[in-house]
């Protein structure tokens, strides 16, 4: 392969995070994948969309008027609002110190560890499953109550789970087309909930002849569940406004997504939740004082009594022009609904909590949606919707379960928030002197509402009647309690970013970990982070509790890392984080290597390693060495066999890619795949080949990584070894860099074999590398 000569350009210098929201997330643990293109009022809109005073108020109508009648609905009402506020704002307190799309199992990591994260996630995801299902099979009805009156259309079961079908095949394809339209679709939700509300609330209080009397809307008891105690008939009807006003966390969800996600976020889960409370309430009085037959709105024809209270006191045309606006927002409900579970699926399998992690966290590279998550969402909703084809009582069940997992999974940060005083440092958004109450009356309306809904709700009670929705939950429990033995060695939520993953302070008072060695780790996990998302954007990119993952995924397995981050590790803790890297790099398709920084470890440690890494199934591939010096600038490289080019070209690449696996035994394809057509590395990285007449001889490259150039890549031609050309390369990539830069300090992984020539640049050896590989 020939090249003509270049002149060195200046390299542009890599960017740096592109905002406060980008650094934040950085801090978090995680990398910026998800296009941020939500604004503050896209992010309310989706949880007031979530919510939806047509959805969840009216799907739950019937049920209420059955439950106490108009007067426990417009009571329960006024009185559950205040408390799920108080709720909302003390997770939204929260949010704003913690703006990522794990939402409430990462506030629980961050504030109680690993199992409470665990199963708060769990019930999250049960929530917002449930609620796809719930929300989607309700449109389901509607439509058909519609068609009933359009078309006469008799619904049966398989037909009503035939449209639930679709509709949810339309919500996967709305939600696949990417962030600039939901944005959109959110906004238009918001605006056309409230305006809808207005049309509804407006044709209600002027068209009928008929009103019933404000004693009747008031203070009318009903109580057909079969209890006589009207004190429990009156908690179960507290139930309407539980689920109605459930979904506030969806902003949470979306706030990798969100400008300004601390304030943006918080603000959209209060707001959300306070607008709707008053809206719904607005809502909810105008039918009760528009219906014309008590019996006749619960036995009616439509099977919905919303729309016989449509059809009775507006006639037939208005009653099903209305019904198309409720379905309507009912749709972008969904749609919302649907987008927070994926995004709640993409970061829960990002941290390695779910079977198959890899495939359920890859994010599409034109539209960043997580489409696989899309899908399996959807996919998990149709499965719970089967039962409804035999029994109507398990189905409600499995829906009813969205709200047993939704409001536990709101509390358990908030509980935790208030224990550990110490752990919690407020957002921007907080409530000041008023953060204690209010977090109180949250949790413990929290633990008052789970308890409601898994009481039954009918007398007597029989197969027929008896709430399944505390079998469901059991169930559901002990699915995550029996995953959580065999795949918990592969989750982990970050602790803090890669900046702050190691201590340079003593640990125990006896033992402090070398400054050049947390550099060292340091330079690994921040140069890697970059490259391995320019080579693959759905990387598997983590930095969990002890253990830093940078994994492609490519058959070029430079690109395939995991390294232990956790200070002055012994013996115990080297063998569970050797136990758990394995099992990481065994869930991979491709083959990588464990980067172990010897002195990390403690005495203990180091004696036990050979022995831990037999046990998880590690074999030894070679040894290394971190290097690092204040060495630049550096003068113009010069010699006399050598001319330098600059990698611009795909050409280059594939030279470059061709000397990598020459100098370190790969094939030819799966370096040339890792590399092959990366912009990064014609544009952003300081990659330089080393050329004896026209034939490349080496290369070597620099990169900045927190304020270091970070010397990588470095290889030379077995045919050319032992001639000083893979030092004369180096030294130009460090001159290149330094003129791009002007930083000062220079770092380095080094193979065995490069270890006697960096000293001679003036790098000096510190913590002894380890490189590992699985057996067979």
């Amino acid at each position: 392969m020939r090249f003509p000569m270049r002149t060195p350009a200046r390299a542009r210098r890599r960017s740096e995070p592109a905002d406060d929201d980008e650094r934040l997330l950085e801090e978090l643990g995680y990398t910026q994948q998800l296009h941020r293109r939500m604004g503050a009022f896209g992010n309310f809109a989706a949880s007031l969309s979530v919510i939806s005073i047509m959805s969840g108020t009216l799907l739950l109508f019937g049920y209420g008027l059955n439950s106490g009648g108009p007067a426990v609905v417009v009571w329960g009402w006024l009185a559950v609002g205040p408390l799920v506020l108080c709720l909302a704002a003390a997770l939204a307190e929260i949010t704003s110190r913690y703006p990522t799309s794990g939402g409430l199992y990462y506030m629980a990591g961050r504030l109680g560890g690993e199992r409470w994260s665990w199963y708060t996630g769990w019930l999250n995801l049960l929530g917002l499953l449930g609620g796809i299902a719930a929300q989607d099979y309700g449109i389901a009805t509607f439509t058909a109550a519609w068609a009933n009156l359009q078309f006469g259309y008799e619904p049966t079961p398989r037909s009503l789970l035939a449209v639930y079908a679709v509709i949810l095949a339309l919500h996967a394809l709305l939600n696949l087309l990417g962030t600039r339209l939901m944005n959109v679709l959110t906004s238009l939700s918001a605006w056309w909930h409230l305006a809808g509300a207005v049309v509804i609330i407006g044709a209600l209080a002027l068209v009928p002849s008929h009103h019933q009397p404000a004693g009747f809307v008031f203070s009318e008891f009903t109580n057909n569940t079969g209890w006589s105690s009207p004190v429990y008939v009156i908690l179960l009807g507290m139930l309407l406004p539980c689920f109605a006003l459930a979904g506030y966390d969806t902003s949470a969800h979306l706030s990798e997504e969100t400008s300004g996600a601390s304030v943006a976020a918080a603000r959209g889960i209060v707001r959300s939740v306070a607008v709707s409370w008053l809206a719904g309430g607005i809502l909810l009085t105008a039918l009760l004082f528009a219906i014309q037959d008590y019996a006749g709105t619960l036995g009616g024809e439509t099977g919905v009594p919303v729309a016989q209270i449509l059809l009775d006191a507006l006639g037939v045309a208005t009653a099903k022009a209305l019904l198309l606006v409720i379905i309507v927002a009912q749709f972008l409900c969904g749609y919302t609904v649907t987008a927070a579970a994926s995004r709640m699926i993409y970061a829960f399998a990002r941290d390695g909590a779910l079977p198959g992690s890899a495939h359920w966290r890859k994010v599409t590279r034109r539209t960043a949606v997580p489409a696989h998550a899309v899908l399996l969402a959807v996919a998990v909703a149709f499965l719970l919707a089967l039962p409804s084809l035999y029994s109507p009582t398990a189905f409600s069940a499995v829906t009813a379960i969205s709200v047993v997992g939704f409001t536990p999974a709101y509390a358990i940060p908030v509980l935790l928030r208030l224990h550990h005083r110490d752990r919690f440092t407020p957002g921007p958004w907080h409530l000041g002197r008023w953060s204690r109450p209010i977090g109180w009356v949250a949790v413990i309306w929290a633990a008052g509402a789970s308890l409601l809904f898994l009481l039954p709700q009918s007398s007597p009670v029989t197969v027929e009647t008896f709430n399944y929705t505390p079998v469901a939950l059991l169930a559901a429990l002990a699915l995550a309690a029996l995953w959580w033995r065999f795949g918990r060695r592969s989750y982990g939520i970050p602790r803090s970013g890669t900046a702050n993953t190691l201590t340079e302070t003593p640990l125990g008072g006896t033992v402090t970990v070398p400054a050049e060695t947390i550099e060292s780790v340091r330079q690994l996990t921040t140069g890697w982070r970059t490259m391995v998302l320019d080579r693959t954007p759905d990387a598997d990119v983590r930095d969990l509790p002890g253990i830093a993952v940078r994994w492609a995924d490519s058959r070029f397995a430079f690109w395939n890392c995991v390294t232990l981050t956790e200070p002055e590790a012994g013996a115990e803790s080297i063998g569970h984080r050797l136990g758990q890297a394995a099992d990481i790099m065994r869930a991979k398709k491709h083959p990588g290597f464990l980067w172990l920084f010897e002195d990390l470890l403690d005495d203990e440690a180091r004696s036990a390693l050979e022995t831990a890494a037999e046990r998880a199934g590690l074999r030894y591939a070679f040894p290394g060495r971190g290097m690092a010096g204040d060495i630049l600038p550096l003068p113009e490289p010069d010699h006399p066999d050598l001319t330098f080019t600059r990698v611009r070209t795909d050409e280059h690449l594939l030279a470059y890619a061709d000397l990598q696996s020459r100098a370190y035994g790969f094939p030819l394809e799966a370096a040339r795949e890792g590399m092959a057509g990366s912009a990064l590395w014609k544009n952003g990285i300081h990659a330089y080949l080393a050329l004896r007449g026209t034939e490349p001889v080496a290369c070597a490259a620099t990169i900045e990584a927190q304020g270091r150039l970070f010397v990588v890549f470095v290889a030379t031609d077995p045919r050319w070894q032992r001639k000083g050309y893979g030092e004369a390369v180096t030294r130009k990539a460090l001159h290149e860099g330094a003129r791009a830069t002007g930083l000062t300090r220079a770092t380095l992984h080094s193979t065995a074999a490069g270890a006697p020539v960096y000293p001679r640049i003036g790098f000096r050896p510190n913590t002894p590398l380890h490189f590992y590989g699985l057996k067979g």
